[in-house]
């Protein structure tokens, strides 16, 4: 049917039976379309339920179906291009074959649809494909589920209008679609999650994706399930606006990096989710086949806040990582109740990257109940601000593989740690680890040089100014004004306070920590069981500034607490410190102009223990006051979100 002029359409029943027989056709030059129809049902290639073209401006286009049905390629369910605004209600839709949406939507207006059922299964077909050039996107659909390579069940494009999103559940499952009987190359360069591309070749399949334009995204859904190939449940990208996504469970199992749950928001972008797990199996292993990278959660924002909620979080896989939060000039809030992380070389369980300017409110918070990672090179938490303050307070973090530091934080402003209790077992894994100084470069993970170029001793006694005995252990200064640092000096101290600290690895100390500023530590029991052994890391801290590459080093002894600070005071509250690795002093410290007080120090060979002790390199600084540890709880994140309508 073609009209320059409005068209109404109203029917019971149609089927078709051939290729390129459309259900309902309707092509229009200016006109406004209003569309009801009850069943349709068509059997053919390009033979959609319902096509609607309009070519002229002003062509607005309204839809209200039963049930559509099309078996065949490029068999859209319903299809409509205009310029107008489109407004989409249907009951339930099933297509079956290669390029088949369910909706399929592109408009130069709003765009609005609402559906109970979506079904697809072929490739390229996802259940609902909508764009808008000049206006919003709203969706409110019951269940979608597509089975198919590169079918996405929902993807979102918008300029210059907000997307919103409502959904009680979606399942998507499928690879990357590649032409010809499965045949040919996987991508050069692999992109997971870079927003919808189900409709593109080569594409991952996606849950949810959407990407705005000067304009918001919101998206709410209840249930996401989705495998295979970098599988996405979540994907959004809001380029010059915010970011916020709800969901009850997200649940993903892929093949190579795959993501749970991602948000990005230039203006912000907040995450609230009760579960998400994602599986990883890395089968494809060639340079280039897969990229390997992935997140159950990820969050990130130019400005404004870079914000994730969330109950519980788990990842399997190698080379991922539980909550990732990544600012450019915005604060990072991350509110967790239990990660669990089991592979090896992923980010962490949480990890965090800050490029806010001080002062801006830009710092990093931090909280979590609890934190288990189970492989090597995976650290519970590991917090990067290049030039703000980290706030890290969890309850319990257990770690076991090795270079699986507890906490890691690298700041330029400082930072402040509390842990209620962390246990490591593997090798050249510290309890807490912090480090704060200039030209960090994002690419910090656990640094731990042999502390013996700072501070000279070997854990018996030693001769000389400054020299410590029983298990403490202090240095002159020297070291220090030997290595300056450039520029102004920042005001980085550090704050610790931990329940209980307890390493079993090789040349993995309890708590370590290196600051500009003054460096304050209060703990409980700290227990090292290690000798000392050599490891490689990626960063190394060369003139002022941290340098990536490939470095072997001579792990530090295995100390109880051992601290510096090249410009401030270091004061240690411990109620028990005992290592029992060679050369591992219970306590050791240095600052620029380090005198040492020492109260009911004891020690036992062949390890070292100190009982109430508290030590201070500045007598007129008061010590922390004793206190009882305990480990903190802030129970679940929030409140369960309520199904989607």
């Amino acid at each position: 049917m073609t009209a320059d002029k409005n068209v109404i359409v109203d029917s019971q029943l149609v089927e078709t039976s051939g290729d390129s027989s459309s259900g309902v056709q309707v092509l229009t030059q200016t006109g406004e379309v209003d569309i009801i129809s009850g069943d349709i049902i068509t059997q053919g290639e390009d033979s959609d339920g319902i096509s609607v073209i309009g070519l002229g401006g002003g062509s607005d286009v309204r839809i209200s179906s039963g049930s559509l049905s099309t078996v065949g390629d490029g068999a859209d369910g319903i299809f409509v291009n205009t310029f107008g605004d489109v407004s989409i209600a249907a009951d339930t839709i099933a297509t079956a074959g290669v390029s088949a949406a369910g909706i399929y939507a592109d408009a130069g207006g709003d765009l609005s649809v609402q559906v109970n059922d979506v079904t697809t299964d072929g490739a390229l077909s996802a259940g609902i494909s909508l764009q808008s050039s000049n206006g919003g996107v709203t969706v409110n659909a019951g269940r979608i589920s597509t089975t198919g390579d590169s079918s996405a069940g929902i993807e979102a494009v918008a300029f210059n209008g907000d997307i919103a999103i409502n959904v009680t559940e979606i399942d998507v499952s499928g690879d990357r679609y590649i032409p010809g009987d499965g045949g040919g190359e996987l991508p050069v360069d692999p992109n997971p999650g870079g927003g919808p591309s189900s409709t593109m070749i080569n594409g991952n399949v996606i849950g949810i994706a959407a990407s705005s334009f000067n304009s918001d995204i919101s998206v709410t859904a209840d249930k996401v399930t989705a495998s295979g190939l970098n599988t996405n449940g979540i994907n959004v990208f809001a380029t010059g606006g915010r970011a916020d996504v709800t969901a009850g469970t997200v649940d993903v199992d892929g093949v190579g990096g795959v993501i749970g749950l991602r948000a990005r928001g230039d203006l912000g972008a907040h995450v609230i989710v009760d579960s998400v797990t994602a599986v990883s199996t890395l089968e494809n292993t060639a340079p280039g086949e897969t990229d390997p990278f992935g997140e159950a959660i990820s969050v990130g924002a130019v400005t404004g806040q870079a914000r994730v909620q969330a109950n519980s979080v788990r990842t399997e896989g190698t080379k991922m990582t539980g909550v990732e939060v990544i600012s450019v000039n915005a604060s990072i809030l991350a509110e967790i109740g239990d990660v669990v992380v089991i592979g090896e070389g992923g980010g962490g369980g949480i990890r965090t990257l800050s490029g806010a300017d001080e002062g801006d409110g830009g710092r990093t918070d931090i909280r979590a109940n609890s934190i288990v990672t189970d492989g090597d090179y995976i650290t519970g938490v590991r917090a990067v601000s290049l030039k703000n303050f980290n706030d890290i307070r969890v309850g319990q973090i257990q770690t076991d593989g090795r270079q699986s530091v507890g906490v890691f934080s690298a700041s330029q402003s400082g930072a402040n740690i509390e842990v209620g209790e962390i246990v490591t077992t593997g090798d050249v894994s510290d309890g807490i680890q912090a480090i704060n100084r200039t030209g960090l470069n994002g690419g910090e993970g656990p640094l731990m040089r042999d502390p013996d170029e700072y501070i000279i001793g070997d854990g018996e006694p030693d001769e000389g100014p400054g020299s410590g005995e029983d298990g403490v252990s202090f240095g002159t200064g020297e070291a220090a004004a030997n290595e300056p640092l450039p520029g102004a000096i920042p005001d980085g101290d550090i704050v610790i306070t931990a329940g209980s600290v307890s390493t079993s690895g090789d040349s993995s100390r309890g708590i370590a920590a290196h600051a500009n500023g003054d460096v304050t530590i209060v703990s409980g029991a700290v227990t090292t069981t290690g000798e000392r052994t050599r490891y490689f890391s990626t960063t190394d801290y060369q003139f002022g500034l941290s340098v990536s590459g490939l470095f072997e080093f001579e792990g530090p002894a295995s100390h109880g607490i051992d601290a510096r600070s090249d410009y401030g005071a270091v004061a240690i509250e411990s109620q028990s410190v005992t290592t029992l690795g060679a050369g591992a002093h219970g306590i050791r410290a240095q600052t620029p102009k380090a005198t040492s007080q020492s109260r009911r120090a004891t020690s036992r060979c062949p390890g070292r223990m100190l009982t109430a002790c508290i030590w201070s390199a500045r007598p007129v600084m008061s010590p922390p006051r004793s206190r009882a540890m305990s480990v903190p709880s802030w129970g679940p994140a929030f409140a369960s979100p309520a199904p989607a309508p």
